[in-house]
């Protein structure tokens, strides 16, 4: 058995899950660590751990790696519709300015863009705390995705400890259906902890972009 996070000695194969459309088999090369995302989004790829870029970067052309199970462990998940269209949603989601006035309080440091490092700042429930991530997949005003790592887990900082955050936008008429998933909650309670605190970040966001 392959042990998400861990290193192989001999080829091993994928499964995607992420595309039920294109789901497929496909090889991964020799010595490449399991447990990773990789996105397949109109050829581009990015990876949460440098250390193996340079093997999609080799093989990205080839077609040979795709998406990677997003469903790690228990899966926490919020929705919310806002009375907005998507463009002004989209924008409070990657506006750092913004995002400080609806999410807690939050200082959010990045680049918004595919690959670029995020930061957030901040002080919850009287201790301060600076989370960190990078931007996995930015489709303006469809999608953003992005790994997450708090050191107040306890957990250490390896791939396997982060969060994958997938927040998705559609349109409902003149309204928008705001739709977030965060993976690898260890278990059930952290996942509903996760869950509660996501649905309260979309009510934020609701009532920010409603005002």
């Amino acid at each position: 058995m392959i042990v998400p996070g861990s290193f192989v000695e001999s080829t091993f194969f994928l499964q995607s899950f992420a595309i039920p459309e294109k789901r497929q088999v496909v090889e991964a090369p020799l010595g490449v660590p399991t447990g990773f995302i990789v996105n397949r989004r109109d050829s581009t790829y990015t990876v949460r751990n440098s250390l193996i870029s340079q093997y999609v970067t080799a093989l990205k052309d080839k077609g040979r790696f795709h998406n990677m199970p997003q469903n790690r462990g228990l899966v926490a998940r919020a929705a919310i519709t806002i009375d907005a269209p998507v463009a002004r949603v989209w924008d409070a989601l990657v506006d750092s300015d913004k995002i400080k006035a609806y999410m807690f309080g939050t200082t959010v440091v990045s680049e918004w863009e595919e690959g670029a490092p995020i930061v957030w700042k901040g002080e919850w429930e009287g201790t301060a705390y600076e989370d960190k991530g990078e931007i996995l997949t930015l489709e303006p005003r469809q999608m953003i995705q992005y790994s997450h790592f708090s050191p107040l887990s306890g957990h250490p900082d390896v791939p396997e400890n982060y969060h994958t955050v997938t927040i998705e936008l559609s349109r409902e008429g003149p309204q928008t259906r705001v739709t977030l998933s965060q993976d690898n909650n260890a278990s059930e309670e952290e996942r509903q902890h996760a869950a509660k605190n996501w649905n309260m970040m979309l009510q934020g966001l609701k009532d920010f972009v409603e005002e």
